[in-house]
């Protein structure tokens, strides 16, 4: 079992996203007009892919749950149980923004992913 202190975040950048007008909802007695994303570090992304077991579908949420930092300002954490209940009750369109912007944030664009896969040298040892 993990102490508080081993599931404090990680992230060494935050960005903070707007939420459309016609998306905002109330969560927890607020409405979502800002959400923060983090970027996570390799044992977070770690930590996630263990508790997937090996599905692609609980990785990517577990992920996106994971690099959640803020909303509205206010942080959350997975210490104290409020990442998770955030998370769970910002609906299925607000999560999907959430798992874009981690997408966005953690992947390199199709171009810069080309760009690298071309330069690969074949030497032989």
């Amino acid at each position: 079992m993990s102490s508080p202190s081993n599931l404090a975040p990680t992230a060494t950048a935050i960005f903070t996203y707007e939420v459309p007008a016609k998306m905002r909802r109330q969560v927890l007695g607020m409405e979502v007009q800002t959400i923060s994303v983090g970027e996570l570090s390799a044992m977070d992304e770690l930590r996630c892919a263990q508790n997937a077991r090996g599905d692609a579908t609980v990785l990517a949420f577990n992920l996106a749950m994971a690099s959640l930092r803020a909303v509205n300002g206010k942080p959350v954490s997975p210490a104290d149980g409020s990442q998770e209940k955030v998370w769970s009750n910002l609906g299925p369109k607000l999560r999907n923004l959430v798992m874009a912007a981690y997408s966005e944030i953690n992947n390199a664009d199709r171009e810069v992913s080309e760009d690298f896969l071309k330069s690969r040298r074949v030497t032989v040892a």
